[in-house]
């Protein structure tokens, strides 16, 4: 087992604040693509409800809300993913975020232990 240098801990720290700083702002971009591509989906959605609604009125049927619904969202399935993958991926962004402070809480407390060692010696 290798000891750590204080010298060691201070980089990593300095690593691990550069990567919470990268994570941060992938956070950002991936919660800005998920309001366009939610935006996107709700207006899709919006006038695919419409133009259902059209249809069942030109043939003079009748649908249930649940019929519209499902019939619309199969004229925009590439604005349901999008949004689904986009909501996904900010996931995965505050996911790293967190794991990235776990770290950093961790080297924080691996180096005040390395101090104490060297204090004692």
């Amino acid at each position: 087992m290798s000891l750590v240098t204080p010298a060691q801990m201070e980089k990593r720290l300095v690593d691990l604040s550069k990567e919470v700083d990268e994570a941060h702002e992938e956070l950002v971009r991936a919660e800005h693509r998920y309001a366009e591509a939610k935006a996107k989906h709700e207006i899709g959605a919006a006038r695919a409800r419409m133009e259902v609604a059209k249809d069942y009125q030109a043939r003079g049927e009748k649908a249930t809300v649940q019929e519209k619904e499902d019939a619309a969202l199969l004229l925009i399935p590439d604005l349901v993913t999008d949004a689904y993958v986009a909501d996904a991926v900010v996931r995965a962004a505050r996911s790293n975020k967190d794991r990235v402070r776990v770290q950093t809480d961790l080297a924080r407390s691996v180096s005040a232990n390395v101090r104490s060692a060297i204090d004692l010696s």
